[in-house]
């Protein structure tokens, strides 16, 4: 159900990079499952029943994909401007021009005769790209920081869902029915916040999203699940089972 309704917010939008979202999002959740042709019969049913409820015209939208770098197309603009943030990223590469900056100084890599054409001044025109607004605007410090930020968060969900997982088939659901309930949940939140940072991390791709708080809630929820693990007190079985299988690595936190 709460994927039919992403589904129909994406088809209400008419957004292509909300599209491509939604197909990183299935695709995560078809490889991750453990039960995959289950899951990809889940997703034909739902996409059969909303397929009557989709306009002719939303058709129409989602194939001016394969013709975005045409002139007058959103896509081009934004392949433009990922140009012109390129060109910033090349002459301050460490550091970049510092947050929120780009569009202060956009203008004054445009080609005058191309801007006087288009009648467009970037005086303040967002990137609408997280990546190429990042290099401009953080350079390789900001870029390098982010992306072991994102190992590390997926590291944590990974780590902490596996573990879940393994104590989940290994134990006994009359023994310890709280536990067994606990980690269920915190197993699906694991794999759940994955998802949906697969999602932004694709939709980011044609968004100035850098300073939106999706990223950064996903980020902190991430990072908690190590934490619950660690300290819940529901789940303490879970942490003894990973003493037992990693004994040099004694303490709560250290099986985490």
């Amino acid at each position: 159900v709460g994927f039919g309704i992403c589904i129909l917010g994406s088809i209400v939008s008419f957004s292509r990079g909300g599209f491509l979202a939604l197909v990183a999002v299935a695709l995560y959740v078809i490889l991750r499952s453990r039960h995959r042709v289950a899951s990809l019969v889940a997703l034909a049913i739902v996409v059969a029943a909303i397929l009557p409820f989709i306009p002719a015209h939303w058709y129409a939208e989602m194939e001016t994909i394969t013709t975005s770098t045409e002139s007058g197309d959103t896509g081009e603009m934004r392949l433009y401007m990922w140009g012109i943030a390129w060109q910033v990223f090349l002459n301050h590469p460490l550091m970049g021009v510092g947050p929120a900056n780009f569009g202060r100084v956009a203008q004054g890599y445009q080609d005058r005769e191309a801007a006087a054409d288009r009648g467009l001044h970037l005086w303040g025109v967002p990137c609408h790209s997280l990546y190429f607004t990042m290099l401009a605007e953080m350079g390789l410090s900001g870029a390098v920081t982010f992306v072991l930020l994102l190992v590390l968060l997926f590291l944590a969900t990974s780590r902490t869902g596996s573990l879940l997982r393994e104590w989940i088939k290994s134990t006994d659901s009359g023994s310890d029915a709280s536990g067994l309930e606990e980690a269920r949940r915190l197993f699906g939140a694991c794999r759940g916040l994955e998802g949906g940072m697969v999602g932004f991390l694709v939709a980011a791709t044609f968004l100035t999203a850098n300073y939106y708080p999706i990223f950064w809630s996903l980020a902190g929820m991430m990072a908690a699940t190590r934490l619950a693990l660690a300290h819940d007190p529901a789940l303490e079985s879970v942490r003894a089972f990973a003493a037992e299988r990693s004994p040099e690595r004694s303490g709560s936190d250290g099986a985490c």
